[in-house]
């Protein structure tokens, strides 16, 4: 049996959170989730608040957005806007989450509504970086409405200007993503481009060519390039963590079967610190043969880490190919916290698919306890940083009682938000999204 993406968005309305959570990490690190995601997530938040459906409110900035999301996000923003909320504690993080979310949408949706954005007080009070959203999205317009051919000298004098400041210059990595719009959309051309530029052995590896390449690894990503696969993984073997976070990110967004299989092939003779981009990659590329074609693999690897983060990459297939293998692992040493998380996909595998478990009962339902301890735990650590003035690790959410939702209660941070070089999660950090497990683990491979 092997789930349907249909199937998954069908049984995200499951009535436990905790397996809400797991079926949503199904479209993680996708550069586009598909549109249904998001219209089911708005339904379930109508229906029952932002507290029954997210763990953290920032993870709604992943969903993809249409002309009615858009216009569903402006009314919630209108909401956060009549909620009032500590100034001790600075801009409701609910609020936050969405200003970003819009910021986000694609450029042709966004265009005819500059003018609220830019007379919006929510706009104006919430800050990414140094930057003003409204300011943002100007920039956005201008940058995306350039050609191929304007736009090229432009990454070429970003990428040199990140690798030659002593400080790291303010917006380089936004502007350099909103051009890439302009380059994806010269097609052929940008294709012979961007494969010359990762073949190129030559140049300071950490210089404006080491950003060039990382630059063009993104763009293979965004075009869906799976001719580009073969030469992003030889640059992931170079000592270069920008290559190997950047390669990983590519490769999921190209998101083929055919670049899953070549990450199969690379993956055995490669040190763990190229491991566990690939293995994010093999997570969340899915396609129905992906289980199968992963088992050879398990089989192949002698260390425990490896074969622990297989077994979920293979268990987050949802296909009942990777359910022994993957409980054989899990038995081998239970108390080890990473492996907890197979039995969370295999949680949420058995909800959806109305399968049994007999040897599982007590584990399944202690791994649901935990996740909700470690959840609540986590919502009132962020409130006490709050009140202590000390910025959260996690985006906070308070509990939310039987009398309302998420909107009517207290749901800040402890501060003005500002996203800086400074504030980016480390891989060993606690994963932001809340799921327990360290970045390096979890969602590292996000889409630039």
């Amino acid at each position: 049996m092997y789930l349907t993406e249909k199937e998954i968005l069908a049984s995200l309305d499951y009535p436990s959170l905790y397996v809400r959570e797991t079926l949503r990490e199904y479209f993680n690190g996708r550069l586009t989730p598909p549109i249904e995601l998001t219209h089911k997530l708005i339904a379930l938040i109508d229906d029952e608040g932002w507290n029954g459906v997210f763990g953290y409110p920032q993870q709604i900035i992943y969903c993809q957005q249409d002309k009615t999301s858009l216009e569903w996000c402006f009314e919630q923003i209108d909401q956060c806007m009549r909620v009032p909320t500590d100034p001790k504690k600075g801009v409701n993080a609910l609020l936050f989450a969405l200003v970003e979310w819009t910021i986000r949408a694609p450029l042709q949706l966004l265009v005819p509504y500059e003018d609220r954005i830019e007379s919006h007080h929510a706009f104006q009070q919430i800050y990414f970086s140094e930057t003003n959203p409204t300011d943002t999205l100007k920039r956005r317009i201008k940058l995306e409405s350039l050609t191929a051919e304007q736009a090229w000298p432009r990454v070429e004098k970003l990428c040199d200007l990140l690798a030659n400041s002593p400080y790291y210059p303010e917006n380089c990595d936004t502007d350099i993503n909103f051009l890439l719009e302009s380059l994806a959309a010269d097609g052929d051309n940008s294709r012979d481009k961007l494969i010359n530029i990762l073949r190129d052995p030559n140049g300071d590896h950490d210089g404006a060519h080491g950003w060039m390449v990382s630059t063009m690894m993104a763009l293979a990503g965004r075009m869906r390039f799976n001719d580009a696969v073969p030469h992003i993984l030889d640059r992931m073997r170079r000592d270069k963590e920008s290559y190997r976070q950047r390669g990983g990110t590519a490769i999921t967004n190209i998101g083929t079967p055919d670049a899953h299989q070549k990450v199969i092939e690379f993956y055995l003779g490669q040190p763990r610190n190229v491991r566990i981009y690939l293995e994010s990659s093999l997570e969340h590329i899915h396609y129905p043969a992906a289980a199968k074609n992963l088992l050879p693999l398990l089989k192949s690897v002698k260390d425990s880490e490896s074969k622990v983060q297989l077994a979920i990459t293979m268990v987050s297939q949802f296909d009942d190919i990777a359910i022994e293998p993957a409980i054989k692992v899990y038995a081998e040493n239970p108390q080890d916290g990473d492996r907890h998380v197979i039995i969370d996909k295999l949680n949420a595998f058995a909800y959806v698919a109305e399968l049994e478990f007999p040897d599982l009962v007590t584990e399944r339902r202690n791994a649901e306890s935990v996740w909700m301890i470690q959840l609540a735990n986590m919502r009132d650590l962020n409130a006490k940083r709050c009140a202590e003035g000390i910025q959260p690790d996690q985006i906070e959410i308070h509990h939310v009682g039987p009398e309302g939702d998420l909107l009517t209660q207290d749901f800040t941070t402890s501060d003005t938000p500002r996203i800086t070089k400074s504030d980016r999660v480390g891989r060993n950090d606690p994963c932001p999204c809340g799921s327990g497990l360290k970045y390096k683990k979890c969602c590292i491979n996000k889409a630039m």
